[in-house]
């Protein structure tokens, strides 16, 4: 029973994840909301200028910004397809130039590979809640009881929590890169010289979207839990009502 009442919580909260994820990536991870709060203009502004390999990026507006990054976070989603031909434009419509180098497309078409393995693997995590789910309801198992699914939870925060507080969110930013990407691969690029790190100011919107998909997260799991404890509730009802009709005309007869 442990181990079942496991499997599911485990399974809500990556299933929680995955579709607070696929949120996030229909609003291009909240870019719009992150670029004044964040500083990202500011970031662009100061760094852009002092870029020599892809120049007057800080000449485009702020709609040309979104639509450069937004182009970035379809394409890390579509095995990096399309990278190469992202350009950016000034005001008036004239093209600038091509918006990465070599080594930072490179990098994206190595996210886009864990990308694609973590929505894989979300997808199979939806599928096996559901099924599991299914499967409880049938056998009329109850559901994990609200306090173990939150212990679950604030287990995962707190060791989360725990290695960002010893280790720091920039050193732990970089040592998730040296562990999750090849090590003849480049993935730290000055602001100076890298269009992708100036509008993104590395790492500093990664944590912006930790925090806000972690949050959306969390009222995933809440509504899935409640919906699944409704469903539950719901079912049982109807089986009681079968077993008592069934009951009645074996009693007639």
């Amino acid at each position: 029973m442990r181990l079942r009442n496991f499997a599911w919580g485990l399974g809500l909260v990556l299933t929680a994840f995955y579709l607070s994820w696929l949120g996030l990536a229909a609003v291009n991870f909240a870019y719009p909301l992150f670029y004044q709060p964040l500083g990202l203009e500011q970031n662009i502004e100061t760094y852009g200028p002092r870029n020599s390999a892809r120049p007057g990026f800080h000449l485009t507006s702020r709609e040309e910004r979104f639509r450069v990054f937004a182009g970035i976070a379809q394409a890390v989603r579509d095995d990096g397809n399309g990278l190469q031909e992202l350009r950016y434009h000034d005001p008036q419509g004239r093209e600038l130039g091509v918006l990465l180098i070599a080594d930072e497309v490179l990098h994206l078409q190595d996210v886009a590979r864990l990308v694609g393995v973590f929505e894989r693997v979300g997808l199979v995590a939806l599928i096996g809640w559901l099924a599991l789910s299914v499967w409880l309801w049938r056998r009329g198992a109850a559901l994990p009881s609200v306090p173990a699914v939150l212990g679950g939870v604030a287990l995962v925060l707190a060791l989360g929590g725990l290695a960002v507080l010893v280790v720091g969110p920039t050193a732990l930013f970089y040592w998730l890169h040296e562990v999750m990407f090849p090590p003849d691969h480049p993935w730290f690029f000055y602001y100076e010289a890298s269009l992708m790190s100036t509008m993104m100011r590395a790492p500093v919107l990664f944590g912006g979207i930790a925090a806000l998909w972690l949050a959306l997260a969390l009222m995933v799991v809440a509504i899935l839990y409640a919906l699944a404890w409704r469903l539950q509730a719901r079912a049982a009802v109807l089986s009681e009502s079968r077993a008592s009709s069934r009951s009645n005309r074996r009693s007639r007869r």
